[in-house]
C-alpha cells in the first residue's frame, strides 16, 4: 500500500461520546430500526438539495440559475462544490461575457459524462469528480481559496449529501454496492495509482464514519458497511496508514507468543512513544483471510475513543515485506497489570473500575462491541496507574467479522468462558463471555496470582466447563474481600445470568 500523508488527528475523547447508549447489558435505546435509518438519511438528502438550490438563487446570476440547477440534479456527489464552481467560472474568470467562457462549456461536456453514470457509479468514482472540479477553480482565487482547504477531504457543504448517497446505495442497490469488493476494474486514484473502487468507497465511508458532526443514528450502518466492504476485499482505510519513515523503530523488540511470527517493538511517533505490534503470515493459504482480519481489528479499532482504552494512531508497512503488517498504538510504560501487581503500592480498586469502565463503554456502543480476548495480557497501565483495554484480536459486532484469533492459535483457556470450551469452536463472542473473562482478571486482582496458575490445560478446562471455580480466599483485607460477589456473579454458567459492566461498575466504585 502505498503511504499517504496522516490526516489531521481526531481528537481523543474521554469517558463515554454523544452516541454511547449507558444502560443495562442491552443498550437503554434499541439500535434504531432499518427504516428509521433510511428516513433520516432521505430527511437529511432533500435538506441537503434544499440548501444547494438555496445557494443557487442567491449566489447564480438569473440567466445562469437554471443551468445550474439543471446541473445539480443530474450529478449527486459534490451539489454545493459544483456550485462554487458555476459561481466561479460566471463572476471570477470571465465576468463580461459568460457566454462564450471555453471552461464553461467545458463543464457541460463533464457534467453530460457524469449525468450517464448512475448514483452508485457517481460515488464510487467521486475522487474523479471531485478532482474535475477542483480543476476549474484558481488558487489565486481571492473568493474561493479557502475550497481548497478541503482538496484531499470532502468538503463541508456536501457531507450530508455525501453520507445520504452512501446510505441510499447501500439499500438501493446492496447486492452490487457489496459486489464491488470481488470487481477488478481499477480507476484512477487521488495520487495517480490504481485503487479498486472498493477501496475508494472504504475510504470515503471510513471518513463519514469518524466524522465528529456525523450523526449517532448513522454510526451503526456506517460501520458495517466500512467493516464489509473492507473485509471482503482485504483492505484497509488509508487514512489508518502511516509512513514508515514517520516511525523512529527502537532496536529493543518484546516477543509475543500468542500470535504465531509476531513481535512488539518500540519506538516514537509524532513525537509520542509508540508500540508497534508486527504481524507476519508468509503462508500463502492463510494470508488473504489474515489480511481481512487483519483490516477488521484495525478499523474497529480505530473507532473506538475512550479514556481507558489504549489510543489507535495507525497502522505500518514494512517495506519490501508486504506481509509483515504493524499496528501502532500508544505506548504504556507500566506494561501489562502482571507487571503492575509487583509494585507494593498499587491501587487496585483504581485498576478494577478502569477496566470494568471500559467493557461498559465497548458493549453499550451502537453496535455494540465485544473484545473476546480480555487477559492480563490486553490490560496495559499508564504512568499515572490506569488500566486501558488493548488489542482486539477477537473483537466484534456482527457475523461477517473475521477474527484474527479464528486464524491464529487459541490462547490458554484461564479467561475463556465455558461456552468456549465445549465442542462448538465457533462460538461467537459476546458480552457474556467478556464478563467471564472480567471475573478472571478480578481474581488476579484480588490474590495477586493467576488463575489455576498450578493446572495443567485439560484439568483447567475441565473445571471451567464443570464450574468448579475457586472459593473466596481467606484473610483478605474488608474492601477487596467485598469484591468477591461481583467474581462470583461474572462466573455464572448460565451467561445470561452473568453480571453487566454497568452493574459492575456500580458494584465496584
Amino acid at each position: 500500500m502505498a503511504p499517504c500523508p496522516r490526516p489531521v488527528p481526531r481528537p481523543r475523547l474521554t469517558g463515554n461520546p454523544p452516541n454511547h447508549a449507558v444502560g443495562n447489558r442491552q443498550a437503554a435505546n434499541p439500535p434504531p430500526l432499518e427504516k428509521d435509518v433510511d428516513r433520516v438519511a432521505k430527511k437529511l438528502g432533500d435538506k441537503y438539495t434544499r440548501a444547494v438550490n438555496r445557494t443557487i438563487r442567491t449566489t447564480i446570476p438569473d440567466g445562469h440559475q437554471q443551468q445550474c440547477e439543471e446541473y445539480v440534479g443530474v450529478v449527486h456527489v459534490y451539489k454545493a462544490l459544483l456550485v462554487d464552481v458555476y459561481a466561479h467560472l460566471v463572476y471570477c474568470e470571465y465576468r463580461d461575457n459568460h457566454e462564450q467562457h471555453p471552461l464553461l462549456n467545458k463543464l457541460q461536456q463533464s457534467v453530460s459524462i457524469w449525468q450517464s453514470w448512475d448514483r452508485l457509479k457517481q460515488l464510487t468514482h467521486h475522487v474523479k469528480i471531485r478532482d474535475a472540479l477542483y480543476g476549474y477553480l484558481e488558487p489565486y482565487c481571492q473568493k474561493h481559496r479557502h475550497l481548497f482547504l478541503f482538496r484531499s477531504r470532502v468538503p463541508a457543504g456536501d457531507r450530508d449529501g455525501i453520507l445520504s448517497l452512501i446510505v441510499h446505495c447501500a439499500k438501493a442497490q446492496e447486492t452490487a454496492f457489496f459486489d464491488l469488493a470481488y470487481k477488478m476494474q481499477i480507476q484512477e486514484y487521488d495520487d495517480r495509482k490504481s485503487w479498486k473502487e472498493s477501496d475508494v468507497v472504504v475510504d470515503l465511508i471510513y471518513l463519514c464514519l469518524i466524522g465528529l458532526d456525523t450523526k449517532p443514528i448513522f454510526r451503526e450502518r456506517l460501520l458495517s458497511h466500512t467493516l464489509r466492504l473492507a473485509t471482503k476485499s482485504a483492505y484497509f482505510p488509508r487514512s489508518l496508514a502511516i509512513d514508515f519513515g514517520q516511525v523512529i523503530l527502537s532496536e529493543y523488540a518484546f516477543p509475543r507468543g500468542r500470535r504465531s511470527s509476531a513481535g512488539r517493538q518500540v519506538g516514537r511517533y509524532e513525537n509520542e512513544d509508540v508500540d508497534i505490534e508486527w504481524l507476519t503470515f508468509y503462508c500463502d493459504q492463510l494470508r488473504s483471510r489474515f489480511r481481512k482480519a487483519f483490516s477488521s481489528e484495525a478499523i474497529l479499532w480505530s473507532t473506538l475513543q475512550h479514556e481507558n482504552i489504549v489510543p489507535f494512531y495507525g497502522v505500518i508497512t514494512r517495506p519490501g515485506s508486504p506481509c509483515r503488517l504493524g499496528l501502532v498504538f500508544k505506548f504504556m510504560p507500566n506494561r501489562t497489570i502482571t507487571d503492575c501487581l509487583r509494585e507494593p503500592c498499587v491501587n487496585r480498586k483504581k485498576l478494577a473500575v478502569d477496566i470494568a469502565k471500559a467493557l461498559k463503554y465497548i458493549h453499550n456502543l451502537k453496535p455494540p462491541v465485544y473484545h473476546g480476548h480480555l487477559d492480563r495480557d490486553h490490560i496495559v497501565v499508564d504512568q499515572y496507574g490506569h488500566a486501558h483495554l488493548t488489542d482486539f484480536p477477537r473483537a466484534t459486532h456482527c457475523n461477517y467479522i473475521q477474527s484474527l484469533a479464528t486464524i491464529l492459535p487459541r490462547n490458554r483457556p484461564f479467561y475463556l468462558a465455558p461456552e468456549y470450551l465445549g465442542p462448538d469452536y465457533d462460538v461467537r463472542t459476546t458480552s457474556y463471555s467478556d464478563m467471564w473473562s472480567f471475573g478472571c482478571v478480578l481474581y488476579e486482582l484480588i490474590t495477586g496470582s493467576m488463575l489455576f496458575e498450578d493446572l495443567g490445560v485439560p484439568e483447567i478446562s475441565n473445571r471451567i466447563r464443570r464450574g468448579h471455580m475457586p472459593t473466596r480466599p481467606r484473610d483478605l483485607e474488608p474492601e477487596i474481600s467485598a469484591w468477591w460477589p461481583v467474581v462470583e456473579s461474572c462466573w455464572h454458567l448460565d451467561p445470561k445470568r452473568r453480571l453487566s459492566a454497568r452493574k459492575a461498575v456500580e458494584k465496584l466504585s
